[in-house]
């Protein structure tokens, strides 16, 4: 599993499609992808839309997220980063930044490789890219 980290509009799925030999069409989106669906994966944008629907639905993100990566051990997943800025006032905003946060940490730890992506250039800070 690949994790690729970086803020809104930074060239995140352009990177992750030459970087890992992927078309746009096999990047797949985690604000509408079928929670039901776990196999069959190639990439996964969207990271931290696919955690607030599980948060909603009052599931763990980081089981569902341990299941999908075992089912899937070459998926690429793209993250868009949400913890900086100014600390929201609601509540459940927090809570929202705080789960996105954990998944990514649970998530370099397993990763083969983890990388951000700033301006369409991407810095490893996990692991190589071959």
């Amino acid at each position: 599993m690949k994790l690729i980290i970086g803020g809104m509009a930074q060239g995140k799925k352009e990177y992750a499609c030459k970087a890992f030999c992927l078309r746009a069409d096999q990047v797949l989106d985690g604000a509408v992808l079928p929670l039901e669906q776990r196999d069959g994966i190639a990439a996964l944008e969207h990271l931290e839309l696919l955690v607030r629907r599980l948060l909603d639905r009052n599931m763990d993100p980081c089981a569902w997220l341990e299941v999908l990566c075992r089912d899937n051990p070459d998926i690429v997943l793209l993250c868009r980063e949400v913890g900086c800025g100014v600390v929201p006032v609601l509540q459940e905003e927090r809570d929202f930044r705080e789960a996105v946060g954990r998944v990514c940490c649970l998530l370099a730890k397993q990763a083969e490789a983890v990388i951000r992506v700033q301006c369409g250039l991407g810095m490893v800070l996990k692991g190589e890219l071959l």
